[in-house]
């Protein structure tokens, strides 16, 4: 195949059979839920930027806060629209014993007020591990905006810890639908 045709050529391919591609997520990207401001290092009232051992820094949810972080998200173009597999991944710990799952609302572009409700996360344990939200089967198309609401459940005694966030779709490779390509 012609190296320069390459892109061109791959349009052919069958929609539907896509695979998975993760898109890493920057944790900066996360913002307050309730009225969009930055997320600071301030953690007595707020989740926030922490640090964990010296050098890594984390999103965190200080014992006892439950407050609602947020994440907005664009659906790249090549999202397998007739596959319609979503699923936000986070890298994530409980600080002790306490072991709540972390929670999400979801909201869609064209319904702004209506939560997706996707099933909750497997619960935390104080062994850092990948845990997963769904959000697929709600007809995304690509190119949508997406609205993630993260809250941990109750964990009054221990800190939650997000090391990295990162959104798994199916893609086709091309944009999904032929007029964009």
């Amino acid at each position: 195949m012609n190296p320069g045709t390459f892109l061109k050529n791959s349009e052919r391919i069958v929609t539907g059979k896509g695979f998975k591609r993760d898109i890493p997520i920057s944790l900066y990207e996360a913002h307050l839920e309730s009225d969009g401001s930055v997320l600071t290092t301030t953690l007595s009232t707020n989740p926030g930027f922490g640090k964990s051992g010296t050098n890594m820094t984390i999103l965190t949810w200080a014992a006892g806060k439950v407050v609602e972080g947020g994440l907005s998200i664009q659906l790249p173009e090549d999202y397998d629209e007739s596959n319609d597999h979503c699923i936000l991944k986070l890298l994530a710990k409980s600080a002790g014993t306490d072991v709540p799952s972390i929670d999400a609302k979801v909201y869609h572009q064209d319904a702004t007020t209506t939560d997706l409700d996707p099933t909750k996360s497997d619960a935390l344990s104080t062994t850092l591990a990948w845990v997963e939200i769904d959000l697929s089967g709600n007809d995304f198309q690509g190119g949508d905006v997406i609205q993630v609401v993260l809250f941990p459940e109750a964990h009054n005694n221990h800190a939650v810890e997000v090391w990295a966030i990162k959104l798994q779709i199916k893609s086709d490779l091309v944009y999904y639908t032929h007029d964009n390509r």
